[in-house]
């Protein structure tokens, strides 16, 4: 004797991801559709933001006022140690580098706080302003909820991935159906 149920195929939840820009941004190029397979890693989108633009040049700029403000307190130390300039100079010279170092830690928590990198890797020609959106596991693309020139945010997934290897089956047994369900019992789907 066998029960008939109504059932739904799910996603593994722990096998489940969803894709989101971490700034708001205009979607440049698509690089997934529903049904690929996609490796973790892999890049989705590619997404422009004038924000992470001027965040990554904020980065930029502290980046070299601490290189240039290191590279004047070497200097300063070594015409200290010549007695060419006086002590302060050198204290000066340090209080700055100070504050060129702060202001890069700071510049590097503002662009970790987007998720995004430095964009250190690309060419002083390239557009800061842009990255890619990669996908956080590997599985099957089975949501996009995305367009070309769409402006995202945050707020919303961009794409659902799921390795659909395992699924999970949900079945709703009426009470009266229920006494005849037992744990281990077969079922045909």
């Amino acid at each position: 004797e066998g029960v008939t149920v109504l059932g739904e195929v799910g996603v593994h939840e722990e096998r489940y991801a969803e894709a989101g820009s971490p700034v708001e941004a205009r979607v440049i190029d698509l690089l997934a559709s529903p049904g690929d397979a996609v490796r973790s890693g892999q890049p989705l989108a590619g997404l422009q933001s004038m924000a992470l633009g001027a965040t990554r040049a904020a980065w930029h700029t502290a980046k070299a006022r601490a290189e240039l403000a290191t590279q004047a307190l070497e200097r300063v130390r070594g015409l200290v140690a010549e007695r060419i300039v006086p002590v302060r100079e050198m204290q000066e010279a340090e209080a700055e580098a100070k504050s060129a170092q702060a202001e890069l830690r700071a510049a590097r928590a503002a662009l970790q706080a987007m998720g995004v990198g430095s964009g250190e890797e690309t060419s002083a020609e390239s557009d800061a302003s842009r990255f890619v959106l990669r996908s956080p596991i590997a599985g099957t693309v089975i949501a996009r909820e995305v367009s070309r020139g769409q402006v995202v945010d945050p707020s919303r997934p961009l794409f659902r991935i799921a390795d659909l290897s395992r699924l999970w089956l949900t079945v709703h047994v009426f009470e009266r159906d229920a006494v005849r369900v037992s744990a281990g019992t077969q079922a045909r789907v």
